[in-house]
Order: structure tokens, then C-alpha cells, then sequence
């Protein structure tokens, strides 16, 4: 089993910015930025909220995950978790 750790960057501008380290190993970083998302997608398509959404980035990688999750999910990832399996997923296939 894995350890992840999550350490506060210091002097970031971002909200909640911190390093994600699997294993003594940083594999990315992770914060969160207000997105407009789709509150209510069966009774109100078209209406939009400003929320806390979660986004990512991996070391050594200029993909930032959540920013391509456009239509009926909205942008980011709504838990920190999905973010960090996101970037798990990510670090196995750059690893391969």
C-alpha cells in the first residue's frame, strides 16, 4: 500500500496548493479554483453556479487535469481524492 502525503506549497497564490507525494516520491500537485458548473443537469441544463472544484497537475507534465472535463460535468474534479487518482493513473502510464 501506497503512503500519499500532501505538503502546502508555500507563497502560492492558489487555494488549498499542495505536493503530492506517493512513497517519498512527488508525482504532482494539487488546489482548488472556483469553476461555473451545471447545478442541475435534468431540471436546469443551462444553469450554472460558481463552485470549489479541485485540478491538478503532474511533475515533469504540462497537462492539467480537470480543465478537459467540459459538458455535463463541468470543469475540475469535485473531491481531492479523484484528482490524486487521476494523477496516479497518469504517473503508471508515463512510468510504462
Amino acid at each position: 500500500m501506497s503512503i500519499i502525503r500532501f505538503k502546502p506549497v508555500k507563497g502560492s497564490t492558489r487555494f488549498a496548493h499542495q505536493q503530492v507525494e506517493i512513497d517519498d516520491k512527488i508525482v504532482g500537485e494539487v488546489w482548488r479554483e472556483q469553476s461555473r458548473v451545471i447545478v442541475s443537469k435534468l431540471s436546469q441544463p443551462l444553469r450554472q453556479e460558481m463552485r470549489w472544484r479541485w485540478f491538478g497537475k503532474g511533475e515533469d507534465d504540462t497537462k492539467i487535469f480537470g480543465r478537459d472535463r467540459q459538458g455535463l460535468v463541468g470543469l475540475g474534479f469535485t473531491s481531492k481524492d479523484k484528482v490524486v487518482d487521476a494523477l496516479l493513473t497518469a504517473s503508471a502510464s508515463n512510468a510504462r
